[in-house]
């Protein structure tokens, strides 16, 4: 039964990838024909499984230096702007007083910056549906004799807008996938993003991350497309649930699928701040054919750039026959990596360990982050009390006073403060125990802790140097204020300029010493709880049967937690030299 299992799961692997190719050589050819774009004659799509590199372009012919191979026409993106003003063009030639979903997208985008990207979510989202909704009634109708829909309120000159970008859509699998098959088979034959966050289970969450800034990048991107989906899912039900003319194609389910499925196809495929935000404020953008560039941040095959009205990609090297297309998609620490796009590049990952020299060459630079807490979990006030450094209302005011501290003393020696402020991140971890007699020892829920984020080249397994000094001031800022907090036996809970003088006034008379060790104390902390958690983790993902494998989730998990001690391991190898 289980070699049966395993055969029907490879034949549906073979049957999806089949269609697949079919899907992207329709997109290729649909890009050859939009009006003022440009394909060239030596590059075409090439479609792998997901574990093997997915949909990308590659050269089938040699192509030299500073060539042009892809130009799209900027007006072709899809964005909030562009796209969404034709979708109320739609709505008003419809003149159907159901029809107000773009018109409430609208009224999204219009808000704040986050609105932006919740407005390109529900455009695509919206696209889908539609194309989604033509596709079922169109199978009801030809399957039965005795029900027949209620012709749609079409009266467009012309094609609308989800059937002009059908080809494209029809690229970015959603749940439902297939409109003439049950919804259950679909999500057990194919899943749209197998390794994307998103689509991951609270346990796999919580046991393959434990331990590391990704468990927080990925809580926060979860709770992100749970607030996009309460900002607009009720104009989506209106629309598509309250219409008379859709409910018996579309259902809340449905709404749900496309929502999600279309947040996680806008982190992975867009351009654009995290927010939605860019420099031209259209936010977030989309471009079609473009969008198949894969990954390579050490040896780019292509840059990408803007030609007039036009989105340009030319070579940066001479590409051999059979060499992928490959565009720089910029730093980012490996937990950004795996979050946005669910993969993490090799050239986070290279930690020396393989045998292979050419690899080892290759990716002796490694670009990637690592948290380091701030504070201690306890601090020990010397008076027999504990004080938990993980508690908000505890820790809350003392980042403030750490990093106007910071700031000044950066003022003080002349340096950028705009550039230089350490990022903070929070990680989530277990309450301290605070001793048998302490009543907050009982509380054992996940508590979180601030770190200054340590995002720096790693070269030959080592950090750059100055890396150290990028987190530095912040460091001798919290050193000197937990001095002054034991001296006084008590937390200090509000910023003033007195306290902040006095922080400044410790931390020149102590020099670095107390900052490299707290900094040396919160590396090692990371270090061990990165080790044991890894431990749990492994063991949980290696259960047979254990489905977060095989959609590639366990190993994505990690990679983005080496991603972390490789630059945490790199960090203490330059704090014993600078110690030194």
């Amino acid at each position: 039964a289980g070699a049966n299992a395993d055969n029907a799961s490879s034949n549906q692997d073979i049957d999806s990838l089949e269609r697949r190719k079919e899907l992207y050589c329709n997109i290729w050819e649909w890009g050859k024909n939009i009006e003022g774009s440009f394909l060239h004659p030596s590059i075409e799509p090439i479609v792998r499984h997901p574990s093997e590199g997915g949909a990308g372009i590659v050269a089938v012919e040699p192509i030299p230096s500073n060539t042009v191979v892809m130009s799209i026409p900027m007006e072709n993106s899809i964005n909030i702007q562009e796209t969404l003003s034709a979708l109320v063009a739609e709505e008003e030639k419809l003149n159907n007083s159901k029809r107000q979903l773009a018109n409430e997208l609208q009224k999204v985008a219009d808000s704040s910056e986050g609105g932006k990207l919740a407005a390109l979510v529900g455009i695509f989202a919206h696209l889908h549906l539609t194309r989604l909704m033509n596709a079922r009634r169109e199978v009801i109708n030809l399957s039965s004799t005795t029900t027949e829909l209620p012709p749609l309120s079409h009266n467009l000159d012309g094609e609308s807008l989800a059937q002009q970008l059908g080809p494209f859509l029809d690229t970015l699998p959603m749940l439902p996938l297939l409109p003439d098959r049950n919804i259950e088979q679909q999500r057990q034959q194919q899943h749209p993003f197998p390794s994307h966050v998103l689509f991951w289970t609270d346990d796999e969450i919580d046991i393959l991350l434990n331990g590391t800034i990704a468990q927080t990048i990925a809580r926060s991107a979860r709770a992100g497309a749970g607030a996009i989906v309460g900002t607009i899912s009720s104009a989506f039900l209106k629309e598509y649930c309250q219409n008379n003319d859709y409910s018996l194609l579309i259902s809340s389910q449905d709404i749900l699928d496309a929502l999600i499925a279309s947040h996680a196809q806008v982190l992975s495929r867009s351009f654009g701040g995290a927010g939605g935000e860019n420099v031209e404020g259209i936010g977030r953008q989309v471009f079609p054919i473009l969008d198949l560039l894969n990954h390579d941040g050490s040896n780019p095959t292509v840059r990408w750039g803007e030609d007039g009205d036009n989105a340009v990609v030319e070579t940066s090297r001479d590409i051999n026959s059979g060499e992928e297309l490959l565009k720089d998609y910029g730093w980012r620490p490996s937990w950004d990596f795996g979050v946005s796009y669910g993969f993490v590049p090799y050239e986070n990952l290279n930690d020396g360990g393989t045998e292979n020299k050419e690899y080892n060459d290759r990716y002796d630079r490694i670009y990637d982050a690592a948290g380091i807490p701030i504070f201690p979990a306890v601090l020990d006030l010397n008076n027999g009390n504990l004080l938990d450094l993980t508690a908000e209302t505890n820790y809350g005011p003392l980042v403030k006073i750490v990093l106007q501290a910071a700031t000044k003393m950066k003022i003080e020696i002349g340096e950028d403060t705009d550039s230089s402020v350490p990022e903070i991140a929070s990680l989530f971890r277990q309450a301290p125990f605070l001793g048998e007699n302490c009543s907050q020892s009982t509380f054992g829920f996940p508590r979180r802790q601030p770190c200054f984020v340590l995002s720096k080249m790693v070269e030959n397994h080592t950090t750059a140097n100055g890396s150290i000094k990028e987190v530095l001031e912040g460091f001798r800022a919290a050193a000197s204020l937990l001095s002054i907090m034991s001296l006084r036996c008590q937390t200090i809970k509000e910023v003033n300029d007195e306290i902040i003088d006095e922080i400044i006034n410790v931390a020149n008379a102590e020099g670095d010493e107390a900052a490299l060790n707290l900094m040396q104390q919160g590396i090692n902390d990371r270090i061990q709880m990165l080790e044991s958690t890894k431990e749990t983790a492994q063991r949980w993902g290696d259960i047979p049967g254990n489905p977060a494998s095989g959609l590639g989730r366990v190993l994505l998990a990690r990679q983005m937690r080496l991603g972390e001690l490789n630059t945490l391991r790199a960090a203490l190898k330059e704090l014993s030299v600078v110690n030194r």
